[in-house]
């Protein structure tokens, strides 16, 4: 047996009060006139011993009562977990409030029972100690050390959010709160149905300086399709293009599924259907095609129908459809005829200006730009091509015959790409091409060689500095660059190193030259993706903005919230805090600027594969620092307050005391009863006798 509060023992010294009462008897004699006591002395000598064996069995009952209440104070419990510390703890309770706890099982919703367990938690630990709460949704309130009734209260409001949390991001969150606080000892509390995807086994066994115990709540087996991710195969949107959407379905359930309809739906209309179909526990990308036929942004939604889980069946994305994409030929002398014949397309505006004549103003708006046999590109220029690639422009440098050496060095310096060497005027031929490189998607049917490259009799050599950005998209047989490309910042750089004239190279005569130019200026980095993952996604940028008013996130349900914003050179980044918690289409507002952003739950509860409660039990039986509970309301209430305090004896001990008092009450009833019998027969025996 130990004792929780031990330093009640002091108490044991009130047991001398009872026995001092007993030995030195405090009441007062009082003298009775007798004309003659010889009719009182036999009956003196007779009760002399009776009552002395009366007065020793009352002070042995008062004595083990007193004892019995001294030890209730003193909390006695008997256990065999020799781990239990009579020192304060905090207790860290993770409450799973996923998408996957909106589940049944024969006793109900996951979730609702999750949320019992955590107060069965709180109720076995609440006299004792202190409370960390984590949910899903990482509210702000919760993240301070709290009591009893603050806990109650987190957990009473907890609700089925869209954010998901893997096992470290619990523990991460879990350590950083208790971290600073003087109390050493702590114990955390897992209550979920543990999917494998989120609680992988080796984070369980990372951390083992603290108890972690495990309170699994077992669903009805499940089976999901799911729609993942998707993505349209061209980074660039026209009018009347036609698209091809691509996007992967995942079947979880133990068959096969035949003639799935996948539906697509364009600004609020149905655009194209189709169906698929998908193997047992496999994924598979399937592909839907759809046409442009209108200019601006354009809302759509990819959907597919399974009644297991609600949330993965649609997939929210928006992308821009432009009328036309916008290239910008700035030349020094004249205008380059191949270049307009490339460009003398619909789906492109194309303009040409001289250096001298350029109005900077425009070169922000286009999706190509191209620096054609310029000589001495000026400061100016150069800087305004520096911050056209910062904000994700595109730029084609082709070089003059006769280049101005320091102004290419101070323009290769600020766009942090290789500068132009010496030249080579030997006759070579293009002799490989990068065919896995984005200008050369979907150029060819397949993988094979191109008859009559192309042939080069002028070309400039490229300095090695920054080539570890390089990636090449010609080379000639010289192991020279013909056309090289480089990402900077958020654009992108084509570097070619021949210009582009009849006496150094036939280049624009190959059928290779047009696909070259239309992807480049096709393939600008979109502003924005099609959509975020809500609690994935914890900044959206806007690049290129003039406004520094409040932004707003919109939606039509009444739904509009203020995000952080901090503005970084041009661009503003916003920062969510898990402001947005539905899937669907938000406007992002600041005066007249409007931009559409779409965002779709996390796909990671998709996955339904659980620990089984076998597993998890080994798992425990193997590792010191690991528990298991499977009981239930009060079972699992009470085995946790025995885990805790052990099995408490203050309730024997007090019903010990008042068993005690009663015996003395009824014996002092008793022998007082007795003794008035005895007198009054004794007088009626004297009065007879004489």
């Amino acid at each position: 047996m130990r004792l929780l509060e031990p330093y009640f023992l002091y108490a044991f010294l009130a047991l001398a009060i009872p026995i001092i009462i007993h030995l030195f008897s405090l009441r007062k004699h009082k003298t009775v006139y007798f004309s003659n006591v010889a009719f009182l002395k036999h009956i003196t000598d007779k009760k002399n011993h009776i009552n002395q064996l009366q007065k020793r069995l009352l002070l042995f009952i008062r004595l083990l009562a007193l004892s019995a209440i001294i030890l209730a104070f003193c909390e006695p419990y008997i256990s065999n977990n020799e781990a239990i510390e009579e020192d304060r703890k905090i207790i860290g309770i993770y409450l799973d409030n996923s998408f996957s706890m909106e589940g049944e099982n024969e006793k109900g919703i996951l979730i609702e029972q999750a949320k019992n367990k955590a107060r069965n938690i709180l109720n076995a630990h609440k006299e004792k100690d202190q409370f960390i709460f984590i949910s899903n949704d990482l509210k702000g309130k919760h993240q301070r050390i709290m009591d009893a009734k603050n806990s109650l209260l987190a957990i009473d409001e907890t609700e089925i959010n869209a954010s998901v949390l893997n096992l470290e991001s619990i523990i991460n969150r879990w350590n950083s709160l208790k971290q600073n606080e003087t109390i050493s000892s702590c114990e955390l509390y897992l209550i979920s149905d543990f999917q494998k995807s989120i609680f992988p086994e080796k984070i369980f066994l990372q951390d083992t300086t603290y108890t972690t115990h495990l309170i699994p709540i077992e669903s009805y087996p499940q089976s999901n399709l799911s729609i993942d991710t998707c993505f349209l195969e061209s980074p660039s949107h026209h009018l009347n293009q036609q698209e091809q959407l691509s996007f992967k379905l995942t079947n979880t359930s133990d068959e096969d599924l035949e003639n799935i309809s996948v539906k697509l739906t364009l600004n609020g209309k149905t655009k194209a259907i189709t169906s698929t179909s998908i193997k047992a526990y496999q994924s598979k990308t399937s592909k839907i095609n759809f046409t442009n036929q209108s200019v601006g942004v354009q809302k759509a939604m990819i959907e597919v129908s399974d009644a297991t889980l609600d949330f993965d069946n649609r997939l929210y994305f928006n992308f821009n459809v432009v009328a036309s994409n916008n290239v910008l030929n700035i030349y020094e002398q004249k205008a380059n005829k191949s270049l307009q014949a490339v460009f003398n397309d619909t789906i492109f505006s194309y303009k040409e200006s001289k250096v001298g004549a350029l109005n900077l103003n425009e070169i922000s708006t286009q999706d190509l730009l191209i620096l054609a046999h310029v000589k001495n590109p000026t400061s100016g220029l150069v800087n305004t091509l520096k911050n056209y690639i910062n904000q994700g422009g595109a730029l084609l440098i082709i070089p003059p015959f006769d280049l101005n050496v320091i102004a290419y060095e101070r323009l290769a310096e600020e766009l942090q790409i290789p500068t132009y060497t010496k030249q080579n005027k030997q006759e070579l031929k293009v002799a490989n091409f990068n065919i896995q490189h984005n200008l050369f998607k979907d150029v060819f049917e397949k993988e094979s060689e191109v008859s009559e490259l192309p042939k080069v009799n002028f070309h400039y050599h490229l300095s090695d500095r920054f080539s570890q950005q390089r990636e090449p998209i010609m080379e000639l047989n010289s192991k020279a660059s013909l056309i090289e490309s480089y990402e900077h910042q958020q654009g992108i750089i084509y570097v070619m190193c021949s210009p582009l004239d009849e006496n150094a190279t036939n280049l624009d005569q190959h059928a290779l030259f047009v696909p070259l130019l239309h992807n480049m200026a096709t393939q600008k980095k979109s502003d924005t993706p099609l959509y975020f993952n809500l609690g994935k996604t914890r900044n959206i940028s806007v690049k290129n903005s003039p406004n520094d008013g409040t932004w707003k996130i919109k939606r039509e349900a009444g739904i509009n919230l203020i995000p952080e914003a901090k503005r970084n050179q041009k661009n503003i980044n916003l920062k969510l805090h898990n402001l947005i918690q539905e899937d669907g289409f938000y406007s992002l507002v600041n005066g007249r600027e409007k931009h559409c952003i779409s965002f779709n739950f996390d796909r990671k509860e998709s996955e339904l594969e659980l620990w089984e409660s076998q597993n998890l039990i080994e798992l425990s039986n193997s590792n010191d620092h690991l528990n298991i509970w499977g009981n239930e309301g009060l079972d699992l209430e009470n085995s946790l307050k025995e885990y805790r305090s052990g099995f408490a004896l203050w309730q024997f001990f007090i019903f010990t005391a008042m068993i005690l008092l009663i015996i003395e009450s009824l014996l002092l009833k008793n022998w007082k009863k007795k003794t008035f019998n005895k007198l009054d027969n004794e007088d009626l025996s004297y009065e007879n006798a004489y």
